[in-house]
């Protein structure tokens, strides 16, 4: 069965541009030839599993872009959303690899602008899923800083699960393993581990419980460390490593 895309659907799909006015660009300096021909208008229809594609001279393979998985040391000041915000920079900025792979990855799950520490990325989907499927409860560690020190009260509300408010809607927390890490006059730096990941779900335990976040930094993700890898650098790694 013959399956054909719109030339400038298949050009934002290999990430060979990313906005309409690129693709127009190359079109109108005769830049895109199929079956060289060259190619002028975006709506064009071919079958890329057929066709010979050529950009700027370079032949466009045809096969699917081959798995990759990135682990990334987030600095605090980036987002991890879809949706990007041109007056924030994004994660994604931080990645150096051919532009038809970036097209294709993307962030697994999310960290907050004022949060830093270890982010998977990658293009594997089902990947993805096992890792964010709330049924697998895989742990995500964090070093979290609170303002002062957590009451014994506190760290048995943490430890066995307390109400929260996500969204306007209460939530009883899952039991969170916690530990001190650090202690000065000021603030205290913890170890928690949730098997959960509601939105700001930390800083909305910690401010219920009358202890602000000063910091908030992950170090693991199932059996995934962080390590000493520096901040705003990635890695390639194996999805062995993660689950």
């Amino acid at each position: 069965m013959t399956h054909k895309v719109r030339l400038y659907q298949y050009l934002r799909q290999r990430g060979i541009i990313n906005t309409r006015e690129e693709a127009k660009a190359l079109a109108r300096a005769s830049q895109i030839k199929i079956n060289g021909r060259i190619v002028p208008l975006l709506h064009f229809q071919f079958d890329p599993h057929k066709d010979i594609v050529v950009v700027n001279q370079k032949k466009i393979t045809s096969g699917r872009l081959p798995l990759k998985y990135y682990l990334l040391h987030k600095p605090v000041g980036f987002v991890t959303s879809k949706q990007r915000d041109r007056a924030k920079p994004h994660v994604m900025e931080l990645f150096h690899e051919e532009q038809e792979l970036m097209h294709s990855l993307f962030p697994v799950g999310r960290l907050d602008f004022n949060t830093s520490g270890l982010l998977i990325v990658t293009n594997d989907g089902t990947v993805a899923k096992k890792i964010l499927d709330p049924v697998k409860k895989i742990e995500k560690e964090y070093w979290v800083e609170v303002e002062s020190q957590l009451t014994v009260d506190d760290l048995a509300n943490i430890e066995h699960g307390f109400m929260i408010s996500v969204d306007n809607e209460k939530y009883t927390t899952l039991p969170a393993p916690i530990k001190i890490l650090n202690q000065n006059k000021h603030s205290t730096v913890y170890s928690l581990i949730l098997r959960e990941g509601k939105k700001r779900q930390i800083r909305l335990m910690m401010a219920t419980l009358g202890h602000p976040v000063i910091s908030l930094h992950r170090v693991r993700i199932g059996k995934l460390e962080l390590g000493d890898l520096p901040v705003g650098k990635y890695k390639e790694i194996s999805p062995s490593d993660i689950i």
